[in-house]
């Protein structure tokens, strides 16, 4: 499945900031479990002025579903947001599957127990560069994704075992698997990769042999624009400075 999206269209509803974390565990745990019949899901918060409705677009599908409104949604903690959240999305996939039977609803009720029996805490692995066809060397590029943030490792493994595990990015939400920062790896030598994205600001060499990241810089800021104005763990001041960096380069492009 290419995509899994959940929108509010009422008053206290949830934000498209809060919904990507259930978004990509959804998406990710319907391959699992062999749900991925559609290239696209959308589902809806309706309120009383629309009416309920599942209409198929092409391989994709969309569904209008009424749920009440909250007032008090905003106050609660993560753990109660993504219940809520949790129980819409079942619901709206439970009301697909009885319109054309492609979902089992066995199978999506074992998702929805296997997240609550995890707490909303997963880790996917996403990417694996092997060494070469004789090599037992990778690293696998590894997503925990949360409500606020989403972590990124670099998992280092020989021979089925792990030698280390190293985090590469504490970034914002993102429906993408990173395919815009570190998505793309080459093998420099046998003890390095080097990680690079869509958008070339950086490149990201990992020593296999000493379990070490080092990220350079390959644009003429101080800091990478894109790559900074995305991470979570930054002040409002650096987030500030990174968006008109990553304004006055684009504007270069136009």
């Amino acid at each position: 499945m290419k995509d899994l999206r959940f929108n509010s269209m009422v008053e206290n509803g949830i934000s498209s900031q809060e919904v990507i974390c259930l978004e990509v565990i959804y998406r990710c745990l319907l391959h699992e479990f062999k749900q991925d019949v559609y290239s696209r899901i959308v589902i809806n918060q309706i309120g009383d002025d629309l009416e309920e409705f599942v209409l198929k677009k092409g391989k994709g599908i969309h569904c209008n579903i009424w749920f009440p409104s909250r007032s008090s949604f905003p106050e609660w903690n993560d753990f109660e947001k993504n219940i809520e959240l949790l129980d819409k999305i079942h619901c709206g996939l439970l009301a697909i599957a009885k319109y054309d039977n492609k979902l089992d609803e066995n199978a999506l009720n074992a998702i929805r127990k296997k997240i609550i029996d995890n707490k909303f805490s997963f880790e996917f692995v996403y990417k694996t560069f092997v060494k070469s066809k004789k090599s037992s060397l990778s690293v696998k590029l590894a997503v925990r994704p949360l409500i606020n943030n989403f972590i990124y490792y670099c998992i280092i493994e020989e021979d089925n075992i792990v030698k280390s595990k190293i985090q590469i990015y504490n970034g914002l939400p993102c429906v993408y698997f990173g395919e815009f920062l570190f998505y793309y790896g080459k093998w420099q030598a046998r003890n390095e990769l080097v990680l690079t994205g869509i958008i070339k600001e950086v490149e990201i060499h990992v020593n296999v042999d000493d379990c070490q990241v080092e990220i350079i810089n390959r644009t003429p800021y101080s800091n990478p624009p894109f790559f900074t104005a995305m991470r979570f763990d930054i002040s409002e001041e650096e987030r500030e400075k990174a968006g008109i960096d990553v304004e006055h380069l684009y504007s270069l492009s136009r």
